[in-house]
């Protein structure tokens, strides 16, 4: 009979542990349904941009926990609140990640379908983010701010976060890259009031003052700050 008891306890016992088992087996994996929207999206400012001038940003940081991001500048305003317009998000763009076809190494080669695999599609976020704005482009001396949407996916479901005024860029005066006398050769005599002509701003913002370079022990040179 005692025999015949522990036989029982035995069957229990194991009945018990079969059910665990089936219940962690057939559980759903947390690791991905639990996984937020994206978070932390961080871009260093760009501060001293010339007016009107080509520029592209650092790829900013940002929480996806491991999912590739994409993302949609939503809009951008100048420091007054001014709302840009097409005239000038028309040169605004900013990077997605983009899929490659990467090799696989032979060891990791796989056959589907009598067909050898060799290859796979990989996606690349090494730029992700980038903000890039063209040449020429209406951005005058302003401070201006934009607003970035974020949006990863879960299971095809996307999960998706607007950074309103994210990214601050400071634009300031175009450097004067080009400065022409002519004729280029000038003779000044001490003494007989002599001045050179007034100079050629080719490229740069003219709201520009002159001053001296060059070292003048003796002030024998004067420039007109203005002109």
């Amino acid at each position: 009979m005692k025999n015949n008891l522990n036989i029982i306890l035995l069957v229990i016992g194991c009945f018990v542990l079969l059910i665990g088992c089936q219940q962690d087996t057939f559980t759903t994996d947390p690791l991905i349904e639990d996984i937020e929207a994206p978070s932390n999206l961080s871009y260093f400012e760009v501060l001293n941009a010339r007016e009107n001038a080509a520029l592209k940003t650092g790829v900013p940081a940002i929480n996806t926990g491991g999912l590739p991001p994409y993302y949609e500048i939503v809009s951008a305003r100048k420091a007054d609140g001014t709302i840009l317009d097409a005239s000038y998000m028309n040169d605004v763009s900013i990077e997605n990640p983009i899929e490659e076809e990467k090799n696989l190494r032979p060891e990791d080669y796989y056959v589907v379908d009598g067909d050898t695999i060799k290859t796979y599609i990989g996606i690349n976020t090494s730029k992700s983010g980038r903000i890039s704005i063209a040449d020429e482009n209406q951005f005058g001396i302003d401070d201006y701010y934009f607003t970035v949407k974020v949006t990863t996916f879960v299971n095809d479901v996307p999960k998706e976060t607007v950074f309103e005024d994210v990214f601050h860029l400071g634009v300031g005066p175009g450097l004067v890259t080009n400065l022409l006398y002519s004729p280029i050769a000038q003779n000044i005599v001490v003494g007989s009031g002599g001045t050179t002509t007034q100079p050629y701003l080719i490229t740069g913002n003219p709201d520009v003052t002159f001053a001296l370079g060059t070292e003048n022990q003796e002030e024998n040179l004067n420039i007109d700050k203005e002109t």
